[in-house]
């Protein structure tokens, strides 16, 4: 789960973060298939997120699932100083990174100067063999592509 409280009992628990664990993961198995159910568009810039989930597809040899969200924690949040925004605010953002992360995982270059995230001048996202082809995570793309 990509949040940094814990969700249940103790509040104060252990709680690992979510990109470190999933990385651990992927080279202790070899078959599990690994993701957060949601990643918070409001904790990283989608160029982050997107640099990520190639590098946990690379780890993990094609098991990584990428699951986006708006976000609705208010309370870590604003103990970490992470604008949660409205409603409006986060939808907007969470359409905005998804049109980021898609573009990042699908074109040689992405340059995107939108509202709540920019991406600079030809931005690439590379992998151990050049820049990224998103033949593994073809089935994220269609489900970007299908919630747009």
């Amino acid at each position: 789960m990509d949040h940094f409280y814990p969700l249940t009992p103790p509040p104060d628990g252990t709680h690992l973060e979510s990109w470190g664990m999933l990385a651990a993961l992927a080279q202790a198995t070899k078959r599990l298939r690994l993701g957060c159910m949601v990643n918070g568009m409001h904790y990283r810039h989608p160029a982050v997120t997107a640099n990520a989930a190639v590098t946990l597809d690379h780890i993990s040899a094609g098991r990584f699932n990428l699951g986006l969200g708006a976000g609705w924690f208010e309370p870590e949040s604003n103990a970490y100083g992470i604008p949660l925004g409205s409603l409006t605010e986060r939808f907007d953002r969470f359409d905005e990174g998804l049109e980021v992360i898609t573009s990042l995982l699908t074109n040689e270059f992405t340059d995107f100067d939108g509202h709540y995230a920019a991406a600079g001048v030809d931005l690439v996202i590379f992998s151990m063999h050049g820049p990224y082809k998103a033949t593994r995570l073809q089935p994220l793309v269609d489900a970007l592509e299908a919630v747009k």
